[in-house]
């Protein structure tokens, strides 16, 4: 049984010291929004149908993206905004704004990414190809390109 459990503890300790390997991904780049999920289901678009797929139910956020490149010490931030209002019948009027564009310095150690600016600061999650990062009860995930 002893052996058993030690040939378990073995191929578990390798297959997670091969995922390292793949964690090699670099940060310059442009990473595009994939995913924005709420915590709670909301019915933004009014189909009748909750949903916690913050992107499918306002129909805002396709081309938001950051941009990290070698020679600037700050990413580019290209995100698309947005103002939500609730109607007093429980409905809400989505209204998709224009992309804003500015800079933001950032950090990276280990596998997290840390954006800084004077609006926001967000902690990112960087497994292979993907930029994680929860707040307010949003989970976002970026995917490089």
């Amino acid at each position: 049984m002893k052996k058993i459990a030690v040939l378990i503890f073995a191929a578990c300790t390798a297959l997670s010291c091969s995922g390292d390997d793949d964690n090699n991904v670099p940060l310059t780049g442009t990473w595009k929004l994939t995913s924005a999920t709420l915590s709670e289901p909301v019915d933004f678009n009014n189909d009748g149908t909750a949903s916690t797929d913050f992107m499918t139910e306002t129909g805002c956020l396709d081309n938001s993206t950051i941009t990290f490149t070698d020679d600037v010490a700050s990413a580019i931030v290209n995100v698309q905004t947005l103002n939500i209002r609730q109607q007093n019948d429980g409905t809400y009027i989505v209204q998709c704004r224009e992309a804003e564009t500015g800079y933001a310095p950032f950090t990276e150690e280990e596998h997290v990414v840390t954006l800084t600016s004077d609006i926001f600061y967000a902690p990112f999650t960087k497994v292979r190809n993907r930029l994680t990062t929860s707040l307010n009860g949003t989970t976002t995930v970026f995917t490089k390109q």
